[in-house]
């Protein structure tokens, strides 16, 4: 479960919020039973464990729990090494939300409509051959992209926003693109609170 607060006054959930929208998956645990995941996650993940839940007997270097109640700056204090540590390994998250803003770890890219579903459609398959007819059909259902070069210069387009970021889209000559994932090189281009 992703918990996503709104900016209000209250300390913990301000905090909840910036560590949300920095690319760390915030979960909530209420019972124990739950710890049995046995999977790490790709992504940095923070555990709030209620009062009595037993915190994880192991955990990757991509997870850190705080036991509620806690402090801000506890939560904050957390964000950080788990943010410093996925930059080394390469694990930050990268999604795109509903705002179709490209959320690379810390880093912002706003796109258009057409671009976030584009790479929505690539980062559902990163690592693997998407085909063109298959990214074609997401971002033109009705069959009928504006012109033959369309998704060719969308891609190009693409190309330049992801400049500087750790996301390389690769052309798979007449077949389709792939995007890559790579760890992040300078660890001091991440600015872990702004």
């Amino acid at each position: 479960m992703l918990t996503k607060a709104r900016p209000t006054s209250d300390p913990i959930a301000h905090a909840i919020s910036w560590i949300s929208t920095r690319g760390i998956q915030v979960e909530r645990r209420t019972s124990s039973h739950l710890d049995l995941d046995l999977t790490p996650p790709a992504h940095p993940t923070l555990y709030l464990l209620d009062p009595g839940v037993m915190p994880p007997m192991n955990w990757s270097a991509l997870e850190d729990w705080v036991r509620l109640p806690a402090e801000a700056s506890e939560l904050y204090d957390r964000a950080d090494r788990l943010l410093a540590r996925a930059a080394m390994s390469g694990g930050f998250r990268t999604f795109v939300d509903d705002d179709d803003v490209l959320r690379v770890g810390a880093r912002l890219v706003p796109l258009s409509p057409l671009e976030a579903s584009l790479v929505r459609e690539l980062l559902a398959h990163a690592g693997t051959l998407v085909r063109r007819e298959a990214l074609e059909e997401a971002l033109w259902p009705d069959g009928s992209a504006p012109e033959a070069r369309a998704l060719d210069n969308r891609i190009k387009r693409l190309r330049r926003h992801l400049d500087g970021l750790p996301l390389r889209i690769h052309t798979v000559r007449a077949r389709g693109f792939l995007i890559e994932q790579r760890p992040m090189v300078d660890h001091d281009e991440v600015d872990w609170r702004s």
